[in-house]
């Protein structure tokens, strides 16, 4: 029994770590911008820019937008 539990940690481990994520060209189109706009490549994918990172992540991406207290008790 332990063996398989192991076994399934091991394959879904595996599973997850080869899961690849792609830019969806969706928010191009809602925003009429190009790919560029967020990404360091300007075919889209890759690193994002500070844009990105600093505005639409957090407020487009985020499952739940954070408060502002959650914010102030942040220390960088």
């Amino acid at each position: 029994m332990r063996a398989l539990c192991t076994g399934l940690l091991l394959a879904s481990t595996l599973v997850l770590m080869t899961t690849k994520s792609d830019a969806v060209p969706r928010y191009s189109a809602r925003y009429e911008q190009k790919c560029a706009l967020c990404h360091m490549n300007p075919s889209g994918g890759g690193l994002r820019t500070l844009y990105a990172s600093q505005y639409l992540v957090p407020q487009e991406m985020a499952w739940k937008a954070p408060s502002d207290s959650s914010l102030a008790r942040i220390d960088p």
